[in-house]
């Protein structure tokens, strides 16, 4: 939780509170595996992502492929 006070609204009003819901701890892991070939015509980009607390689990896959011609 953290206080935030917008601009412009009283000094003596309270702070708002906003809480994220992730817990205390919050890991993040992720790997990215980029293949280049043909002097940059074929991409090949794969990812993984990887958000994890008490609360909560996130996993996120991706995969790219791009072909210039």
């Amino acid at each position: 939780e953290m206080p935030y006070r917008l601009v412009g609204s009283n000094v003596n009003s309270n702070a708002a509170l906003i809480n994220t819901g992730l817990g205390q701890y919050t890991s993040k892991v992720g790997a990215d595996v980029n293949v280049y070939a043909k002097q940059g015509r074929v991409t090949l980009r794969v990812s993984y992502t990887q958000e994890s607390s008490a609360k909560m689990r996130n996993n996120t896959m991706g995969l790219n492929f791009k072909l210039k011609f």
